[in-house]
């Protein structure tokens, strides 16, 4: 198995041969920029998202607690500037660093995930972080899993939002990030890896009211998100074989129609 596959997370982002499901929506959003970050290897400098910070952190507290230590730091000043936060920074260069506010919201949600029913053990039995390998109409493709029980057959993906806990808000952020589109390469990796079925949950974590939900990937959803799947697929091959990377996105495809167009 490919040394991208498992635990390997340095390997996993390091990688530019693997279309990621990032990677995937982000072709069909803008090809150009597409076109700039993988074939021209134009990366943009990322500038520090504090809600990234914040997820990466949650993810890290409740998926991988042994990690927290050594690789986040917490500053407990008023805020993130001045002469003490540049060198409890510099100090601290090899660590993502969280304010106190921030580490009290994570605490939060860490104990609302581990007071809800179902979520505990949706991430007990398998494996956090671990990267799928797979090769979908022979274009290479990866996910890396938030976490994947094999044995049972399911993969989990931890979300924190600021929406409220109500059905209609996580949808409406679901067609906006695309989740279906990742839900769906990740059950398609890890079907072609394992041959056999998965599920797909989502743990959702709200920010503004301290709350867990879980919601299950319907087959409606994962169907859609494959259509999505080999249309963003689709468009690389085309772009691919005529070197013309300013093409436009097919035309989406009605979710009403779940019948899987193969490229």
């Amino acid at each position: 198995m490919s040394i991208l596959a498992g635990l390997n997370n340095e390997a996993y982002h390091a990688n530019r041969t693997h279309l990621s499901s990032s990677m995937l929506k982000l072709l069909l959003k803008d090809t150009p920029e597409f076109n700039k970050q993988w074939n021209l290897k134009q990366f943009p400098v990322e500038a520090e998202n504090p809600n990234f910070t914040l997820g990466s952190y949650i993810h890290a507290l409740c998926l991988e607690p042994d990690v927290v230590d050594s690789q986040y730091a917490i500053w407990n000043g008023p805020r993130k500037a001045g002469t003490a936060f540049q060198e409890f920074k510099a100090a601290n260069s090899d660590k993502k660093i969280i304010s106190a506010p921030q580490q009290d919201m994570a605490m939060q949600l860490k104990a609302a995930l581990f007071s809800d029913v179902v979520a505990p053990m949706l991430i007990s039995g398998g494996h956090a972080e671990f990267n799928l390998v797979g090769d979908i109409c022979g274009v290479p493709v990866k996910a890396r899993t938030d976490y994947i029980n094999l044995e049972k057959g399911y993969i989990v993906d931890i979300k924190t939002t600021s929406t409220d806990p109500d059905n209609d808000s996580f949808d409406l952020s679901a067609a906006d990030y695309k989740y279906d589109l990742s839900a769906a390469l990740y059950c398609q990796i890890a079907e072609q890896v394992y041959m056999r079925d998965f599920d797909f949950y989502f743990i959702i974590l709200y920010k503004k009211h301290g709350v867990c939900r879980v919601r299950k990937a319907s087959e409606g959803m994962l169907r859609c998100g494959k259509r999505l799947v080999y249309q963003s697929l689709r468009l690389f091959k085309a772009c691919q074989a005529t070197n013309n990377w300013v093409l436009q996105s097919p035309p989406e495809i009605a979710t009403i129609d779940y019948d899987v167009e193969e490229l």
